[in-house]
């Protein structure tokens, strides 16, 4: 990968699931059409200066993005999709709720 657009277009490919550039545009807080014009090959964009929000939100070292030099990830582990543990807390949560209500309508002898 030898520009900018390769290095960014790889990122958000890493992601589970992929990161669409619209996404990432809206976790950086930037127009969607500013990362289609970091991708455009024709553009050969050399960075931006979003290059920290948008590394950090791909999980990929800003010096990598930006240079290419060094490894993309501070360590071996791709950022990979959060919403399986989302839902086991969710679902353990309710559980906790379930079980204070019961504990709840215990003391209070309506259980």
């Amino acid at each position: 990968m030898y520009t900018y657009g390769e290095r960014l277009r790889w990122a958000m490919a890493q992601t589970d699931p992929p990161t669409s550039g619209r996404a990432l545009a809206l976790r950086v807080g930037i127009r969607p059409q500013s990362i289609h014009h970091l991708l455009d090959p024709a553009r050969n964009a050399k960075g931006s200066r979003h290059t920290n929000a948008i590394a950090k939100a791909l999980g990929v070292s800003a010096d990598w993005l930006s240079t290419g030099t060094g490894r993309p990830y501070k360590s071996d582990i791709p950022l990979t999709d959060q919403r399986e543990a989302v839902a086991k807390c969710l679902n353990t949560a309710r559980s906790l709720v379930l079980e204070l209500e019961r504990l709840q309508r215990a003391i209070d002898g309506k259980g």
